[in-house]
Order: structure tokens, then sequence, then C-alpha cells
């Protein structure tokens, strides 16, 4: 008789959800304080996060580890708004090692909720972080605009987003350049928003490099940088 090798709860892939958790705003400019989405050794497994919903659209979000006062941001994105309401989707993948704690702040004009959601992963595995290079808009005109000036981790950009705009909204693709002022180099071209891939030969970008943008058309305003980080 064939028998089915017996497995353990720990082993086998579960779901998670926190939240409500009620995040106090600052302003559009400034980030509201760490809020805890669960504390050190809640979890006894990898958590993933796939999902957030969210209470308002077009606010900024982190979400962070770390001992309160001492919080590393790991994702950062913007709540966009779909059919069923305001709701953001991640990049699958983002693992939070057991007996971490987790937090998150908002950079809006209203407090507001969040509900994260995902699995529990029986192997960690370790994809890069998510997060926006700039924390401050940009205006983006012809000619070469300087995003950062030392990148402070080697940084792979994926898309350009613009201030109180879903992530699915159109507009121009992106020269990535570094180097100093008039003597930018072209590494890569990215898109506008998060519906392309960067494509594999966009390269990372090391720490301590001048990060720079130039539109293949048009402007924009209020641009900011969402990159994979490798800290």
């Amino acid at each position: 008789m064939h028998r089915v090798p017996h497995r353990s709860p720990q082993h086998l892939r579960s779901a998670w959800w926190s939240g409500p958790i009620s995040l106090t705003h600052d302003t559009q400019s400034t980030w509201g304080p760490w809020v805890t989405l669960w504390a050190a050794g809640a979890s006894l497994a990898p958590r993933v996060i796939d999902r957030v919903l969210a209470g308002a659209a077009f606010a900024r979000v982190q979400i962070g580890v770390g001992a309160a006062g001492s919080e590393s941001p790991i994702l950062d994105f913007r709540t966009q708004v779909n059919s069923a309401g305001n709701y953001v989707a991640l990049p699958p993948g983002i693992v939070i090692p057991p007996g971490h704690r987790a937090a998150a702040r908002i950079m809006a004009g209203a407090g507001m909720a969040i509900s994260p959601a995902g699995h529990h992963e029986p192997t960690v595995r370790r994809p890069a972080p998510l997060l926006f290079v700039n924390d401050v808009g940009v205006n983006v005109s012809s000619g070469w605009t300087q995003i950062l000036a030392s990148t402070p981790y080697p940084y792979r950009p994926i898309a350009v987003i613009q201030h109180q705009s879903p992530a699915h909204s159109s507009g121009p693709a992106f020269e990535v350049g570094v180097g100093a002022s008039g003597s930018e180099v072209l590494v890569g071209i990215i898109p506008h928003g998060y519906t392309s891939s960067p494509g594999p030969l966009m390269p990372i970008i090391p720490a301590g490099s001048r990060l720079s943008l130039r539109p293949l058309a048009g402007s924009i305003s209020n641009a900011y940088v969402a990159a994979e980080v490798y800290p």
C-alpha cells in the first residue's frame, strides 16, 4: 500500500490577515508615525505579503520591520482604486521572516486604515525589497533631471510613478542615467506605472551613484522612481 508522507502544519502554506490598522496621517510631504501591524514573535513562520486593502485612495504607504523607533522600510507603494474599492496589489514574494515586528506609516492628506494579507511560506525566500528611491516628488522635463545625488543602496529602477496618480496611469517612458551633471551615462529605460517590465537588461545601479531621469517625450510633475533595493 502506498503511504502518503505526513506533513506537519508548519510545512503547509496557510493564509493570514492583519487589520484593519488605523494609520495617522501627517502631510503630503512628511511621514506620519509608525504603527505596529504585529509584534515581534507574533508569527512563527515567514509571512509573505501578497496584497493590502486600503481605506483611502492615493496615499503613500510604507511597511517596515524592526523595533519601535528603529523601523527599516521594506515596501513603499501608493494606493490605487479598482472596481471593488480602494485596493493595492503588491508584488508577490515579499517575505517578513518569523519573529520580526512589522509596522506601517503613511504620507497623505488624511488618516486611513489598512489591512495587509498574504500567506505563510514554509521556505524563506529572499526577494529584493521594493521602495521608492526619492521621498520628494521631482518635476522631470526635457534633459536630465537629478532624482538622487547619491544612492544609499544598490537599486534596480523598475518604473516611474506620479503623485496622486494610480499605478496603471499612462505616461512617457524614461531614460535612466548615472554620473555627474553634464556627464550622465544612459543605463536603461523604465516605463511610467507598473504596467510594463523593465526587462532583463536594466542593471542594478551601485550605491553612491548620482541617479537622473530623462523623458523620451513630454514632461511630468511629482515623479517618484520605484526600484528594487539590494541592501
